[in-house]
């Protein structure tokens, strides 16, 4: 039914009308248009939404496995071959031993990023987990650091 096309007070669609019914319909059809989609159609689009995300997310994932990462693991161990083959006294061995830590130090970020990728949504850590995280990052680099809580309790 054409809402700008004046209708017949007699028919509509076949079937006598009288013309309040076909005011009626033409108001509804009216606040259909103007009425935003239901709860459950917004649910239902957010959850296609989601899925669609996830599976994006696994795509790059598993071409980032299967290419960068790969790539990265081939590239290692020929540089441990390479480490492995100089001599302990040469002056570019420190130099492929920072390069062979680091390729490995990057392939270790990989798959945590891969990982979080894959994940349905990444977990936030809790506040106690992030300060034990930063703890561990800056120990070794001989920061010393304490951390109080002070629990208040509410009557």
């Amino acid at each position: 039914m054409n809402l700008y096309a004046e209708p017949s007070l007699n028919t509509v669609v076949g079937e006598a009308v009288s013309a309040r019914e076909v005011i009626a319909r033409a108001a509804e059809r009216i606040q259909r248009c103007f009425r935003g989609p239901s709860r459950q159609q917004l649910d239902r689009e957010q959850k296609l939404r989601l899925e669609e995300r996830q599976k994006e997310r696994g795509r790059i994932a598993r071409e980032l496995h299967d290419t960068l990462l790969q790539g990265f693991l081939g590239a290692s161990m020929l540089l441990e071959g390479a480490v492995e083959q100089t001599p302990a006294d040469s002056p570019t061995k420190p130099s492929l031993n920072r390069a062979l830590r680091l390729m490995h130090r990057v392939m270790d970020e990989g798959r945590v990023a891969l990982e979080d990728l894959r994940s349905a949504s990444s977990p936030s850590l809790s506040l106690e987990e992030a300060l034990f995280v930063l703890w561990y990052e800056l120990t070794p680099t001989g920061v010393q650091f304490r951390i109080l809580v002070e629990v208040s309790r509410s009557r």
